[in-house]
């Protein structure tokens, strides 16, 4: 349970970092 938790942590951090990359680009 702990584990899927974090990777849902992990992929949402993914997620945010795309996003702002993709703003940032522009």
């Amino acid at each position: 349970m702990a584990r899927s938790s974090r990777l849902q942590g992990c992929a949402k951090v993914e997620q945010q970092h795309i996003a702002s990359t993709n703003s940032f680009r522009e």
